[in-house]
């Protein structure tokens, strides 16, 4: 069986356990989607170990487990972010005068999923879609503060610390200290770190659930942001973050 076959049979159980309550018997559902029941019970041995499916210990029959819902709540807290975001985002913009950059992580990196321009005629221009390492961006260590610490180490330790400028971090211990102080403040700074003439500041978005998901910043060129500014637009950026969270269920507790 190719690999594409078993992805979509694969994906045929998930369907067909989605519409089902009480869930299904390992022989129904072979049945049901005419494949062999040997098949169908690989399938299902490697969905369980993902916890996209459960069984019932004492009916047997699957059922769609929390891994799948995991998926869907992250599916759908990508798709409401730029919603909630999008009117904090602009007002962010209007107050400060700078870019406003939304994003996500991905690996080892941060991908920018929408963006307010500054309307000035020096700025920082960053395109939706663009990648940026997490290590030296505000987006990427305000999100990788709130990580696993171990995961983060080791994920430090295993990628190459490219030195944009002479101002990147490129050690693991500095970083990992880095991100303690972050997760005090929940405020991340990029002090000319990923480009020599920008500086950014960036904050975590929380999920319903608590969750680190994204991360919103505001950057501009050294010219215009000065350390004084950058005071600024840290107590901003924080409450922006803030914001967005709440407005995505976001509870915060002391």
């Amino acid at each position: 069986m190719s690999s594409v076959q078993s992805v979509n049979r694969a994906i045929a159980i998930i369907k067909k356990l989605g519409g089902l309550k009480e869930g299904i018997s390992v022989t129904n559902l072979s049945n049901d989607l005419d494949l062999n029941i040997s098949t169908v019970y690989r399938l299902l041995k490697t969905l369980r170990e993902d916890g996209i499916v459960t069984q019932n210990e004492i009916t047997l029959r699957y059922s769609l487990g929390v891994g799948f819902l995991e998926i869907a709540l992250n599916y759908l807290s990508s798709m409401d972010l730029r919603k909630a975001a999008a009117q904090h985002m602009k007002m962010l913009q209007e107050k400060t005068g700078e870019t406003v950059n939304l994003a996500l992580i991905d690996g080892f990196e941060v991908v920018y999923i929408d963006r307010i321009e500054s309307n000035q005629d020096l700025r920082h221009s960053i395109s939706i879609g663009k990648r940026a390492a997490i290590h030296c961006t505000s987006l990427g260590k305000a999100i990788i503060a709130f990580m696993d610490r171990d995961v983060i180490s080791k994920l430090l330790s295993k990628t190459p610390l490219q030195k944009n400028t002479t101002f990147t971090k490129d050690s693991v211990e500095a970083i990992m200290a880095e991100l303690l102080e972050i997760q005090k403040t929940r405020v991340a700074v990029d002090d000319r770190e990923h480009q020599e003439h920008i500086r950014c500041v960036g904050s975590p978005i929380f999920d319903i659930r608590g969750n680190v998901i994204a991360a919103v910043s505001v950057s501009g060129p050294i010219s215009r942001v000065t350390y004084k500014k950058f005071e600024e637009l840290k107590r901003e950026i924080r409450k922006t973050a803030q914001s967005i969270s709440e407005d995505l269920g976001w509870v915060e507790t002391k």
